[in-house]
């Protein structure tokens, strides 16, 4: 897993705001948009990682949505936009892109039953 940090990509372009335009996350993400080995999750701190006490019912893990499909799901094109048509944690203000690499542990689909 190679994990690319389009945050510090948005904060890089504002140091020189005269000369630099403010990068957009779909600005940002759009260059990757058809390469099915690219996968974008959002968190609330600027840091990408496992979170042992996870509020939520379920396995340990990275959880992340594949840009390719969310792209044409959430019909992301038209609406220039990421994090707000994004339903799970897309309102969160970090978005991180994760490069799957082959020679790594990787579940494409995880099925859980309550």
């Amino acid at each position: 897993m190679k994990v690319l940090d389009i945050n510090s990509l948005k904060q890089e372009a504002r140091r020189n705001p005269d000369r630099n335009k403010r990068i957009s996350a779909y600005d940002a993400l759009k260059p990757y948009k058809d390469d099915p080995d690219m996968y974008i999750t959002f968190t609330e701190i600027d840091k990408l990682g496992i979170n042992p006490k996870s509020e939520f019912n379920t396995p340990i893990g990275i959880y992340c949505y594949p840009l390719k499909e969310i792209w044409v799901e959430y019909d992301i094109e038209s609406k220039e936009s990421i994090g707000k048509v994004v339903p799970f944690a897309g309102k969160h203000p970090y978005i991180w892109l994760i490069e799957k690499k082959n020679n790594t542990n990787f579940i494409d689909d995880l099925l859980c039953e309550t």
